[in-house]
């Protein structure tokens, strides 16, 4: 009978690896989206421009964390894996 995946312990560590990716290729569009307008020489709104440039420097921090935290389960779980293997 074949197992759920979804429902595997290792749900956890789809859905930080799927929420690092997310934030950090949204931050890296936006460094893009800055040097491209950056470079046309464009006139934004100011509020849209600034919004934009500060996506990255609160998206990298984000996305750190998050990659800490799934090392961190990641951890966890070989931990419970090893102790239950050794019983």
């Amino acid at each position: 009978m074949p197992t759920d995946t979804a429902a595997g312990p290792h749900r956890i560590e789809r859905a930080l690896v799927a929420a690092a990716a997310t934030v950090i290729g949204l931050s890296l569009l936006a460094i893009v989206a800055v040097l491209i307008i950056g470079a046309a020489g464009a006139t934004l709104d100011v509020n849209l421009f600034t919004t934009i440039r500060l996506i990255p420097l609160i998206g990298f921090p984000i996305g750190i964390l998050l990659i800490f935290g799934l090392i961190i389960a990641i951890a966890v779980r070989r931990s419970r894996e090893a102790r239950d293997a050794s019983r």
